[in-house]
């Protein structure tokens, strides 16, 4: 990791970013083994400021800006985040989504082979269509950044979900996100 701060998160203790080069990422690389597998990821999110670049993902860190398989993003002139996802049909974006500043939001990322699902504090917010397999690639996973901190978020992240290989359900989502609130 490079810097990021444990502050106040959503649930007692959260990671937070700069926006310059604060990053964390696993220290083993996670490799999908299963053809064309289902994936789900969330997190609570503070955005502070925008700017255009990863929140979390999975990333080949060694070459900057380029390979990933997975993705949370944010776009600074529209005020929105998306959900992308690689497949062997080349990147796949959900559509974007507005966000909120300075206040707790839930985000999940859905890919159940044929679609890109995004969800905002357990509503579904975007269904969009989804081709190819997905890639299977041993990238290590990272939280504030996509490319090893050069494309930091000025954010703070709180539990992070992954679940790999399960396409969450717009039930499931909702449950997960209404207990968070408890």
């Amino acid at each position: 990791p490079n810097n990021p701060t444990f502050r106040g998160g959503k649930y007692g203790t959260g990671l937070t970013f700069d926006g310059v080069n604060d990053y964390a990422v696993t220290s083993t690389p996670f490799y999908d083994t299963v053809a064309n597998p289902k994936l789900s990821y969330g997190l609570w999110v503070n955005f502070k400021t925008l700017s255009n670049w990863g929140i979390a993902g999975k990333t080949n860190l060694s070459n900057a800006g380029g390979q990933r398989d997975w993705l949370l993003f944010t776009v600074m002139g529209g005020n929105s985040f998306a959900c992308e996802f690689n497949s062997t049909s080349g990147l796949q974006y959900g559509s974007y989504v507005n966000i909120s500043f300075n206040t707790w939001i839930n985000i999940y990322c859905v890919q159940n082979n044929s679609r890109i699902l995004t969800y905002l504090n357990g509503e579904l917010m975007s269904n969009d269509a989804f081709t190819g397999s997905q890639n299977a690639r041993s990238y290590p996973i990272s939280l504030g950044s996509y490319d090893g901190g050069g494309a930091s978020c000025n954010c703070s992240i709180d539990d992070f979900n992954l679940y790999y290989n399960y396409a969450l359900s717009s039930a499931e989502v909702k449950e997960l996100y209404k207990t968070s609130l408890t």
